[in-house]
C-alpha cells in the first residue's frame, strides 16, 4: 500500500500536464520562513503549434499595487526557481504566473494564480 501511495505522488509531482496548461509545481510557491521570501517553481506544456516566449510573475496584497518580476523559462517548460523577495511577512499575498506563447504571430497567455501566507 505505502508504494502505491509513494508511486501516486511522483506520478502527480512529475507527470505530464495537459497541453495549453501552466502550473506551480506541488507545495510552491514556498514561504521561506523568518525572510519575506517566497520561492516560485512550476512548469508549462504549450501545446502543438505554440513555442515558448517568456514567463513572469506578478504579486501582490488584495487591495495593494501590484509587482511584476521576469521568471527563468527553459524550452522544456520549466520555470524558476525564482525567489521573490520583499513581501510582508505574516500577509497574504498573491501570485499569479503568466506565461506568454507565440505560434503564427499571434501571442497567448497562460495563467494560475495562487495565494500563499508569507512567513
Amino acid at each position: 500500500m505505502h508504494h502505491l501511495f509513494t508511486m501516486f505522488v511522483i506520478a502527480n509531482l512529475f507527470g505530464p500536464l495537459p497541453p495549453g496548461t501552466v502550473s506551480f509545481t506541488t507545495g510552491f510557491p514556498l514561504a521561506i520562513p523568518k525572510t519575506g521570501l517566497v520561492l516560485v517553481n512550476g512548469r508549462v506544456n504549450p501545446g502543438p503549434g505554440f513555442a515558448l516566449s517568456s514567463a513572469r510573475i506578478l504579486y501582490f496584497q488584495d487591495g495593494a499595487e501590484g509587482h511584476m518580476r521576469t521568471v527563468s523559462l527553459d524550452a522544456r517548460g520549466k520555470i524558476g526557481p525564482t525567489y521573490i523577495s520583499g513581501m510582508t511577512p505574516g500577509a497574504e499575498h498573491n501570485v499569479v504566473l503568466d506565461v506568454v506563447l507565440s505560434s503564427k504571430g499571434q501571442e497567448v497567455t497562460l495563467r494560475t494564480i495562487s495565494r500563499v501566507r508569507v512567513r
